[in-house]
C-alpha cells in the first residue's frame, strides 16, 4: 500500500516561476505562434556577456518577397518592454529574394525549434 502512495506522489509535478515579481513578457505577431519555441542565449563579446531570448514564431511573415507564413526568429533582450524584440534576417539562404519556381516556402515553421550552444556558442533554429 505504501508503495503505491508513493509512486501516486513521485509523479506529481508543481510548477513555479523563480520571480513571479518581474516577470518578462514579449508580444508577437497575432497569429504568429510568437513563443512557440524560445532559448535563452549569450552574445559573447571582447568585454561583455549580452543575454537575450531567442524566440521562434513559426507562422510568422519573414518578410521574403514572395511567401506567406514562412516563419521567423526574434531576438529580445531581457527587458521589461513588450516590444523590444528584432527580426533575425538572412537565416536562410536566399531569402531576399522570391523563392524559384521549385521552391515552396510557404507556411515552412521556420522556428518551430530554438536552440543555444551555450555562451558564446551558436544557436541552430528549425
Amino acid at each position: 500500500m505504501i508503495k503505491i502512495i508513493w509512486a501516486i506522489l513521485a509523479q506529481t509535478v508543481v510548477g513555479f516561476n523563480l520571480e513571479p515579481r518581474i516577470a518578462i513578457v514579449k508580444t508577437g505577431n497575432p497569429g504568429s505562434y510568437f513563443g512557440y519555441s524560445v532559448a535563452q542565449h549569450q552574445v559573447v563579446d571582447r568585454n561583455s556577456l549580452n543575454s537575450i531570448a531567442l524566440v521562434g514564431a513559426p507562422k510568422d511573415d519573414s518578410g521574403q518577397p514572395g511567401t506567406k507564413r514562412s516563419g521567423n526568429v526574434w531576438q529580445c533582450p531581457l527587458t521589461q518592454s513588450r516590444t523590444d524584440c528584432t527580426q533575425i534576417r538572412g537565416i536562410v539562404p536566399g531569402s531576399s529574394v522570391p523563392p524559384r519556381a521549385d521552391e515552396i516556402r510557404d507556411d515552412q515553421w521556420l522556428g518551430v525549434a530554438v536552440s543555444s550552444q551555450g555562451p558564446g556558442g551558436k544557436v541552430i533554429v528549425c
